[in-house]
């Protein structure tokens, strides 16, 4: 696959994405590792905050490192709508005004920032123009 494939779906009662990450892979089982799904919040119309938390893992997730390395090639499915999507990483009180929506909706995202010393990214995902 030559893009990030971001597809909206329901996990566990939430909102999520399911990504196929854009690395290269030389086998199937690879490929499988390089999919992930995380929770998406919507922030107003059109409009979505996903949060590389790792659960507060020291490291950034894989899918972030790629997002970051890519961030023109990122599609959203959502519902029958499939749209290339801008990604934005959120900085400073943006940053933070937003983590704290998101903590609102799912507490357990406002206690990663304490588990780590990294600031966990926050990106804003939106309709690409």
């Amino acid at each position: 696959m030559s893009t990030s494939a971001l597809s909206a779906l329901r996990l566990r009662g939430f909102d999520a994405l399911a990504r196929a990450a854009r690395p290269s892979w030389t086998s199937p089982a690879e490929r499988i590792r390089h999919r992930c799904r995380t929770r998406t919040f919507p922030d107003g119309p059109d409009t979505w905050l996903v949060c590389a938390s790792k659960s507060g893992a020291a490291t950034h997730p894989a899918w972030f490192i790629n997002l970051a390395k890519n961030p023109d090639q990122v599609w959203l499915e959502v519902g029958n709508r499939k749209l290339k999507a801008a990604a934005e990483l959120l900085k400073g009180k943006e940053r933070e005004d937003a983590l704290a929506r998101i903590a609102v909706t799912a507490p357990r995202y406002g206690q990663y920032q304490k588990k780590t010393d990294r600031e966990i990214p926050v990106i804003r995902l939106t309709p690409a123009s």
